[in-house]
């Protein structure tokens, strides 16, 4: 027998070409793979807004992600509608529903093997499930009730909700009250965790015969993190014309009802006031006076105070002025009439009680428009203030600038008071002319 010697070259020859197929069928075996998924493979409690994620071991192609190669089935066997996007800086792509997920689902998350990247691996076909949350926030009740007619003006708007929610997903952005032109009003928001109630205080007045509706949107969770399915409803607040009023000021302030020290030129200056909402006061008791309150109450001069009703009406929380005559001698009577609207439905009058150090009378804050109507006559008694500028005690002291100033409060000693209280100096009727 013959024998073959090989030639050692030739050998290497072999076992190079050899190798280098055997390489190259080891690439063309290659797959591309997934390294992570959220949510994670049978994952529990999932948010029913949830965001699918798919990060694979190498860039692929985008085209090759779509809605075809990259889907969520429900449990009807059913393809969930969604966006599909693919991030090439980290290999991720993403899945988000354009619905709610239905709660306590399971979901199958499907990949297939159209995808690939730029070497051409496919990846192989990929499946796994998640279930979702087993109960969804929901709302239980609305106020005012949806599409209810003739609602306040200064209505605040709330709702309850099932289940607790997470304090810290409120937010401007997904709660909001818009205008019939769909623009958000400003509104402040607060959430009452023992009543589960969530309360929208708006901090501009709604105007009369308009749609509003209250929005809310599913990035509000409750503990669980479950989303709240989005809610809106309307309401239309009351529609109402103007009215038109008489206030009629009757002084009762004599020497026989107030006898100490009762002065010899008893007089009120002239009425002073203004239509307003809900959102001023002219005065308050408690607080210092204003300079056109100090004014008004040491010397009956109604200039500073007209000036700062000017500036009320022209920021909107102010209406009318009203200014009327005074009362001279006390008792007497003086009527005013003035206009006023649902939009500034509160009235406060005020005059100086003359002689005094810086005393006056006043109706604050009464509110003509009750129960969807106007009031059709109503009379209150006059409260009796002292200003806080002033340090008289008597009706004819000498001028005493107190200092520093203090705050207005309601007058219960003498002259005019008697054992803690003061008799009434007067009423003011006010009565529906038109």
């Amino acid at each position: 027998m013959k024998q073959v010697i090989l030639n050692p070259f030739f050998i290497l020859i072999i076992i190079s070409i050899f190798s280098a197929c055997r390489e190259e069928d080891s690439t063309e075996m290659q797959h591309l793979e997934v390294v992570s998924v959220f949510p994670p493979e049978s994952a529990m409690n999932v948010s029913l807004n949830v965001l699918v994620l798919v990060t694979f071991d190498d860039s692929i192609k985008a085209e090759t992600i779509n809605a075809a190669s990259f889907k969520l089935i429900n449990e009807q066997n059913e393809i969930v509608p969604a966006q599909i996007s693919y991030d090439p800086n980290n290999r991720t792509a993403k899945l988000d529903p354009l619905l709610l997920l239905e709660v306590a689902s399971q979901y199958t998350v499907s990949l297939d093997s159209t995808i690939m990247d730029h070497d051409d691996r496919h990846l192989s076909n990929t499946q796994w499930h998640f279930t979702t949350a087993g109960s969804s926030l929901e709302v239980l009740n609305v106020f005012p009730g949806e599409n209810a007619p003739d609602v306040s003006l200064d209505v605040h708007p709330y709702v309850t909700f099932n289940n607790a929610v997470n304090p810290g997903t409120l937010n401007s952005n997904n709660v909001k009250l818009l205008n019939d032109q769909d623009e958000v009003v400003e509104a402040i928001a607060s959430y009452v965790e023992d009543s589960l109630t969530l309360i929208l205080e708006p901090l501009v007045p709604l105007k009369p015969n308009r749609s509003y509706t209250v929005s809310l949107d599913s990035t509000i969770l409750d503990l669980s993190f479950a989303p709240l399915r989005n809610k809106r409803w309307s309401f239309t607040t009351i529609n109402s014309d103007p009215a038109r009023y008489q206030a009629a000021f009757n002084a009762s302030w004599s020497s026989s009802t107030h006898p100490t020290e009762f002065p010899s030129n008893p007089h009120f200056s002239g009425l002073i006031g203004m239509t307003h909402n809900h959102s001023i006061k002219l005065f308050e008791s408690g607080q210092r006076a204003s300079l056109g309150i100090k004014n008004m109450a040491e010397l009956g001069s109604k200039a500073n105070l007209t000036t700062e009703i000017q500036q009320f009406i022209d920021d909107g929380t102010a209406q009318f002025i009203i200014s009327g005559g005074g009362i001279s001698p006390s008792p007497g009577t003086v009527q005013v009439e003035f206009d006023i609207d649902i939009v500034h439905p509160l009235v406060s009058i005020t005059s100086m009680l003359a002689p005094s150090p810086d005393w006056f009378v006043a109706v604050s804050n009464l509110d003509l428009y009750e129960n969807n109507e106007w009031v059709d006559e109503i009379t209150i008694p006059v409260n009796i203030y002292d200003a806080g500028t002033d340090s008289g005690t008597t009706f004819q002291s000498p001028n005493q600038p107190t200092d520093p100033v203090e705050n207005i409060v309601m007058i219960t000693t003498t002259p005019l008071g008697e054992n803690g209280s003061v008799s009434t100096l007067g009423t003011i009727t006010f009565s529906r002319i038109d």
